[in-house]
């Protein structure tokens, strides 16, 4: 299923776009970088609500012990514009789980040595700044490849890909391969 999109990857790292890790992120910028990169790229989407950056600060802030860092990027342009972005999480359930509810220090201790031991993760939101987009280069497939490239290099061999829209140009990929969604939910519906 990845081989194809190697190439793509490929050929926009020969163009001059980087894949910039989030190992390598300033969390002051880069947390500010995202809000961007997440309000320009999604803008339009039907139940996209901007926020303002102070308050995605907060939420990623609490998030950032979830993220697995080598699993997600921000993709820069030639001229080194921050064009795109993915992020991937630790499936952290079983993490969670072993908290009972609690807070406490022996439940956080608990999760912290549950979160070291996770196996799976969770390819959470990817965009692309809508000019980029319009480009038709193949960044879903090769940022799809990063990915998934990193998560084998790192020894992780079970993604989620969840929170999927049907017309999805990703679930597209997945389609074209033969790979069709093992489970399917409604995440918002409405009665009228």
């Amino acid at each position: 299923m990845i081989a194809p999109c190697k190439q793509q990857h490929d050929h926009l790292v020969s163009c001059g776009y980087r894949f910039i890790s989030a190992d390598n992120w300033n969390p002051r910028d880069e947390t500010r970088l995202l809000h961007d990169l997440i309000s320009r790229s999604f803008e339009g989407f039907l139940g996209f609500t901007p926020i303002a950056l102070e308050e995605f600060a907060t939420l990623f802030r609490r998030l950032k012990a979830a993220v697995a860092l080598p699993m997600s990027f921000v993709l820069h342009d030639p001229s080194d514009r921050p064009v795109g972005f993915a992020i991937t999480y630790y499936e952290l359930s079983a993490a969670v789980r072993a908290m009972h509810g609690r807070e406490n220090p022996l439940s956080k201790a608990k999760f912290v040595v549950r979160r070291r031991q996770a196996q799976r993760l969770n390819f959470f939101a990817a965009g692309m700044i809508r000019d980029e987009q319009d480009r038709g280069l193949g960044f879903s497939k090769a940022g799809l490849f990063h990915v998934v490239d990193q998560a084998l290099q790192h020894g992780f061999e079970d993604i989620i890909f969840a929170l999927m829209a049907s017309d999805n140009r990703v679930q597209g990929l997945f389609r074209r391969t033969g790979q069709e969604p093992q489970r399917e939910y409604v995440l918002f519906e409405m009665n009228l």
